[in-house]
């Protein structure tokens, strides 16, 4: 690849890229978790709950960049783990669904009614 760049350039550092990538993918990712859970109980489907969890949900995706390592420059983040990642994800999304459905009465699943 450095040989397609021009004389006395060098290549653009990796640093940070992952936090873009991964707070796409959070935003992705919560999004399906969020529409899987309002087709189930409607007590969800209030933009409040969704803007949250989706905005929990990306902002946890930006740990997506302590997966490198032996990246150069080497940050002191990078400590080549997901486990941070999936921790501060499923819980922070999880709780808030659940602030979303403390109170609510109507913790019915739908059912489709036949006519």
């Amino acid at each position: 690849m450095t040989a397609a760049l021009p004389a006395g350039s060098s290549l653009p550092s990796l640093a940070y890229l992952d936090v873009g990538c991964g707070m796409v993918t959070g935003l992705i990712g919560s999004a399906i978790v969020v529409a899987a859970v309002s087709a189930v109980l409607p007590a969800f489907q209030t933009s409040g709950a969704w803007a949250r969890t989706t905005l929990f949900g990306t902002v946890a995706g930006s740990l997506l960049e302590l997966t490198n390592d032996g990246l150069a420059p080497a940050l002191p983040i990078h400590i080549g783990s997901t486990l941070p990642l999936f921790l501060v994800w499923q819980v922070s999304v999880a709780a808030s669904i659940g602030y979303a459905l403390a109170g609510k009465p109507d913790l019915s699943i739908k059912r489709q009614q036949a006519h």
